[in-house]
């Protein structure tokens, strides 16, 4: 398993880097490649993850992405996203009701594809505001410390300074919760 920790990049950088962490999570185990993910097909040609993440962090936010795997080779799009209100119950909002507030500079650690990157809260949450994650894409979270990170199988080394775990494209099911999102387009009457 690969722990990859950013430090120094702006939450922007982070959570591009995040933003293509999580695309990987989309696509069903069964159809990974075995080649390494380090390309990328994009209609502006083949890019470097480390190019991607430069793309994605410039790129003016929200954006809709969507990773998926054509024969064996990683096929990236990234088009502009629909604005839609703050929602209160985010992936970790909901934290928040069971203990005091999450800090800004709360680590959390996130896993997909058995591989964890660990960033600042205030990534993360830049990350919830400007990354519309389309296709398989599911995740859960909890606090660092809770039965549900133990069920997954985080070790202590793992979420050693962490305040919250999430876990991106499954894991072992243990409970789930959900939030309805607003409707954005009203129908005329």
């Amino acid at each position: 398993m690969s722990v990859t920790c950013d430090e120094g990049p702006g939450d922007l950088v982070i959570a591009a880097r995040l933003a293509l962490f999580v695309l990987h999570s989309t696509i069903p185990e069964s159809e990974k490649s075995p080649q390494p993910e380090t390309q990328y097909f994009t209609e502006e040609g083949i890019k470097s993850a480390d190019q991607i993440v430069s793309h994605l962090a410039r790129f003016p936010t929200p954006v809709k992405c969507r990773l998926e795997l054509r024969r064996g080779e990683l096929h990236l799009s990234v088009k502009p996203g629909a604005a839609f209100p703050g929602i209160r119950n985010s992936l970790l909002g909901f934290l928040g009701s069971r203990r005091p507030p999450l800090r800004d500079d709360s680590q959390i650690v996130c896993r997909a594809n058995g591989r964890l990157f660990v960033v600042p809260l205030a990534a993360f949450r830049e990350w919830e505001r400007s990354y519309q994650i389309e296709g398989n894409f599911r995740a859960a979270a909890d606090f660092a410390d809770s039965d549900y990170a133990k069920v997954q199988g985080f070790t202590r080394q793992e979420i050693a300074g962490a305040e919250a775990v999430v876990v991106f494209g499954g894991g072992k099911p243990v409970r789930s919760f959900s939030f309805r999102v607003p409707r954005i387009n009203k129908k005329a009457k």
